[in-house]
């Protein structure tokens, strides 16, 4: 386990444009802890 974060400036805030910047920068089967957003539903199908 690392504590290594990121910031990403974007445009949109949506689900796709937080999905692509996932795919982008975070590898498979890293834990992600996040809040409630409406953007980050689904994220854990993805």
């Amino acid at each position: 386990m690392t504590s290594e974060a990121f910031f990403v400036e974007v445009l949109f805030r949506n689900q796709e444009t937080i999905q692509n910047v996932l795919l982008e920068n975070v590898e498979i089967g890293t834990t992600i802890i996040i809040d409630c957003w409406t953007s980050y539903i689904n994220l854990n199908e993805f």
